[in-house]
């Protein structure tokens, strides 16, 4: 029942990834309050992900500090005392990785037109015919 509530934002996360970035977060504590950690807890990177490339740096900004919260607890409570630094490493290192692919497919879309100072030759300028050639 839990992975269904985490994965059915999902759906909706073209049209509105910000309320799908913010509801997942909720399930997870809630996930969490219950004691159960589930697979299904990728759906927040790639609402992250989705966030990232399709909603606005403001929304972003705070998306991160979400995901930052929602690493934290499965770290501390689950992992044991000497290797919790590890595991918040390896956590946080994914969520900056769904971040920056967002971020990087997002500036890539919108330098994706031609410059305008690159215009293609013309196959006319690139041949010479002997019409314009002077004879010698």
């Amino acid at each position: 029942m839990v992975s269904t509530a985490l994965i059915v934002p999902l759906w909706w996360r073209g049209r509105a990834p910000a309320p799908v970035y913010f509801v997942i977060p909720l399930v997870t504590l809630a996930q969490g309050a219950l004691g159960l950690w589930l697979s299904a807890d990728l759906t927040a990177l790639i609402a992250l992900y989705t966030m990232a490339r399709h909603d606005s740096l403001r929304l972003l900004g705070r998306a991160t500090v979400m995901a930052i919260a929602q690493v934290m607890l499965p770290v501390f409570v689950i992992l044991p005392d000497e290797s919790w630094p590890q595991g918040l490493f390896i956590l946080l290192g994914t969520d900056t990785a769904a971040a920056a692919v967002g971020l990087t497919l997002r500036t890539r879309q919108t330098n994706s037109s031609p410059s305008p100072r690159y215009v293609p030759a013309s196959p006319a300028r690139c041949t010479t015919s002997s019409a314009t050639t002077s004879p010698s």
